[in-house]
């Protein structure tokens, strides 16, 4: 409440904004591709090709970073989610993309 509700949604904007820039700038497409209809507290980068969901859940665990598997049936072992909500700070979008960028590495990703 102390931030207030406009300030809040900006906040949001602005962190799922930088973090779906830093994924498309590491090479990955976003779901949905456009960015006019993505969700202001949640993202979800599909793998680039060559690299299997699975490794890099295992990869990305080895980090203090937390992210989740697709859920859409059908596609789900093509994506994960990450939510940038609540009290996200500049730092803990920086951490998170620096952690997708390492397990990506892990998994032999070079864009």
């Amino acid at each position: 409440l102390k931030e207030g509700m406009e300030a809040r949604f900006r906040r949001h904007r602005d962190r799922g904004t930088a973090f779906r820039e830093a994924m498309r700038d590491m090479g990955l497409t976003m779901m949905p591709v456009s960015e006019v209809v993505s969700a202001n507290t949640l993202s979800a980068p599909f793998y680039p090709e060559g690299v299997k969901g699975g490794d890099f859940m295992k990869a990305i665990g080895t980090s203090d970073v937390m992210v989740a598997g697709g859920l859409l049936p059908g596609i789900k072992d093509t994506y994960f989610r990450v939510g940038h909500m609540g009290s996200v700070t500049n730092g803990d979008i920086l951490t998170t993309v620096a952690a997708v960028d390492g397990a990506l590495s892990a998994c032999g990703y070079r864009k």
